[in-house]
């Protein structure tokens, strides 16, 4: 394993035990790049809802948000996900595609959820969702068919093992590509190798 292979693969780990893990963990550029462009959409607004005592389903969603990336305030992921859910409950589609993607790298429940959300923001005519909805199925039936015994393989030679997001943009660029193994690793290599 290289330098660089070894940093990266330390790095993944660490982050599994962070809120942002889940952009880490994101299957999907897509889902990245939507990520990135609703922390840089609502950061402007977040303090002064933080200020603001009424509430309507767009003011949830974004609070949710700012809760959730620590914007203007501590990381508060249990109540930014219960704000998420409210705004959903009310229809506004972009809160529910926010909560399924940041459910669908949760627990297998989170995950089954992430499904349900994903279906209605499908339902509703969001194209996003079709494609994130195939893919967290696919991976969730991978992962289930995945003997619990089964030992990681290790990666081939090369292989960055659990970039963070700025790396996967980088690297993309770079001409890799990723894979999601089982156990939620992810495997990003060049396309010449």
């Amino acid at each position: 394993m290289t330098h660089r292979t070894h940093r990266l693969a330390i790095a993944g780990t660490s982050l599994v035990l962070a809120l942002h893990a889940r952009v880490a963990l994101a299957v999907d550029m897509d889902i990245v790049m939507n990520d990135n462009q609703r922390r840089a959409a609502v950061a402007p607004h977040c303090a002064a809802l933080k200020r603001k005592n009424t509430s309507s389903a767009l003011d949830d969603y974004r609070k949710g948000l700012c809760l959730l990336y620590g914007l203007d305030r501590k990381e508060q992921p249990d109540k930014a996900l219960f704000l998420l859910r409210k705004a959903s409950d009310h229809g506004l589609t972009e809160a529910q595609l926010a909560l399924a993607d940041t459910l669908q790298n949760g627990t297998e429940t989170d995950q089954r959820q992430a499904l349900e959300w994903y279906a209605r923001v499908k339902l509703a005519g969001d194209a996003r969702a079709g494609a994130r909805y195939d893919h967290l199925a696919r991976r969730i039936d991978a992962t289930a068919t995945t003997a619990a015994d089964k030992p990681i393989p290790d990666p081939p030679p090369g292989t960055i093992v659990n970039p963070t997001s700025q790396e996967m943009q980088s690297l993309y660029r770079e001409g890799y590509h990723c894979h999601i193994m089982p156990f939620g690793q992810k495997w990003c290599h060049n396309t010449m190798d």
